[in-house]
């Protein structure tokens, strides 16, 4: 009822300034067009820090590949190799994160692995600085889901001696190991079988970390209690196969 009475002034007061009928209906529009739509259509689209000149027909265009509801969607355009959907694979949507942070986010692995067989930037971070492993260690350890364990794995299987995606910090200072001590100290089961996971990842890849930092993961007390333990208490495989 106060929306309609707030309308109807609104139009007496238009009219004042209007006197024919077809004035005020156009006066009226002027003014919706020029408060209310431009309101809806000022919301944020993607960032377009990494648009490459595109125009703003095409960042709509991009923007619906961030919903949910359209991951089906996505898929189905990268299986099927669609070069418009491949070409923008790292493209930064809303808060920084590209469609690989949003798939870990919704733990959709399908999309995750489609994604990397599709040189998805792994190293790209967010607005808060977070690669796509820092995110999935922080999923992993904030909703105590093993699912994730297999999503930092495939993230590992494509990282390289450009990227050392270990080594990667966040605004935090963070990197991926670090992280996972300074969020995991209520879940230190789940937290040790990231940091071996990503240990026996870079203690394996000394082609990519060098020795100075292998030295450093090699020495943290979890690390040795697994080369030490017969038990494999801490084998991250056995605990996703659990």
């Amino acid at each position: 009822m106060k929306k309609k009475l707030l309308l109807i002034s609104l139009i007496s007061i238009l009219s004042l300034s209007q006197p024919c009928k077809a004035g005020r209906w156009k006066n009226f529009k002027a003014w919706f067009s020029k408060t209310i739509l431009r309101q809806r259509t000022s919301q944020k689209l993607p960032s377009q820090e990494y648009d490459d000149g595109k125009s703003k027909k095409e960042i709509k265009n991009l923007s619906k590949y961030f919903s949910v509801n359209n991951f089906d969607q996505v898929l189905k355009d990268i299986n099927s190799k669609n070069p418009d959907t491949i070409k923008d694979l790292d493209y930064v949507g809303f808060h920084g994160n590209t469609l690989l942070h949003l798939a870990i986010e919704k733990k959709n692995e399908d999309l995750c692995l489609a994604l990397l067989e599709n040189n998805a930037n792994i190293s790209r971070k967010n607005n808060e600085g977070n690669t796509p492993l820092h995110t999935a260690i922080e999923r992993c350890l904030q909703r105590k889901d093993k699912v994730y364990l297999g999503i930092i794995i495939k993230i590992l299987t494509y990282d390289s001696s450009e990227i050392k995606v270990c080594t990667i910090k966040n605004k935090n200072e963070l990197h991926a190991i670090n992280q996972a001590f300074d969020l995991g100290e209520k879940n230190t089961t789940l937290r040790n079988n990231i940091i071996v996971l990503l240990g026996e990842h870079i203690l394996e890849k000394d082609h990519i970390y060098d020795a100075p930092f292998r030295k450093e993961i090699e020495n943290l007390p979890v690390m040795k209690l697994k080369m030490n333990s017969n038990q494999g208490d801490y084998d991250a495989k056995n605990f996703i196969d659990e």
